[in-house]
C-alpha cells in the first residue's frame, strides 16, 4: 500500500502550510507516498492525473478560498472526481462543537464546492488560524493593519490539530476501501 498522494495547499494564509506538512507527514508514517505542493508554486508540473488520491488544504481567509484553489479545482476537477479526493476547508470560523453544516465555514466549503464543480469524496471544515502577521489579507484585514502579528505559539492555538489527525484518518480509510473494492474487482 504505497499509494501516492498529492498534498495541495496555498502558502500565504495562516496555518495552511503547517496542516499540509501535518497531512503529508501522517500519510508517510502510514506508508504512502505524499508530494506536498504549494499551488501557487508547483500545481502547472503536478497533474492529480500522476496521482492515486489528492487532498486539498483550502484557507478560506475573510470567508473566501483563494482564487488559485478554486482555479486548480475548477480545471482538475474530472481527474479528482475520478479519484479518492479530499478537500480540507480552512476556516476561522470552523468549530468542532458546532453539528456538522451549521457554521459560516460549512457555507464557504458549500461555496467552492458549487463554485468549482469539483465534488470531493470528503469534505470538511478544520479549525484553524487562517491570518497573521505578514499572512493577513490587505483588503480584509486593513483595519487591523496596526494590530500586532499574531505569534506561531498562538496561531498553532487556533488550529484543530486533532481534527487534522481525525481528517487524514478518515482519508486513510477512504484509500484502504478503494484499495479494496481494486483487488475485488480485479479477482
Amino acid at each position: 500500500m504505497h499509494e501516492r498522494i498529492l498534498v495541495l495547499y496555498t502558502a500565504g494564509h495562516g496555518d495552511a502550510a503547517r496542516i499540509a506538512r501535518r497531512m503529508a507527514a501522517l500519510l508517510a508514517a502510514a506508508g504512502h507516498a505524499p508530494s506536498l505542493v504549494d499551488v501557487c508554486a508547483g500545481c502547472g508540473e503536478r497533474r492529480p492525473e500522476s496521482y492515486d488520491g489528492a487532498i486539498v488544504c483550502a484557507p478560506a481567509p475573510a470567508g473566501r478560498h483563494p482564487g488559485v484553489v478554486r482555479r486548480f479545482l475548477a480545471a482538475h476537477r474530472g481527474a479528482l472526481d475520478a479519484m479518492p479526493c479530499a478537500i480540507a476547508s480552512i476556516d476561522a470560523d470552523a468549530s468542532s462543537t458546532e453539528p456538522p453544516g451549521s457554521s459560516d465555514a460549512w457555507q464557504h466549503l458549500h461555496e467552492l464546492v458549487c463554485e468549482t464543480g469539483c465534488h470531493p469524496w470528503l469534505a470538511e471544515t478544520l479549525a484553524g488560524a487562517v491570518s497573521g502577521g505578514a499572512e493577513r489579507s490587505r483588503l480584509a484585514w486593513w483595519p487591523l493593519r496596526r494590530a500586532p502579528a499574531a505569534s506561531a505559539d498562538a496561531r498553532a492555538a487556533e488550529t484543530d490539530w486533532a481534527g487534522v489527525d481525525r481528517f487524514v484518518d478518515r482519508f486513510m480509510a477512504m484509500l484502504q476501501r478503494t484499495a479494496a473494492r481494486a483487488t475485488r474487482a480485479a479477482s
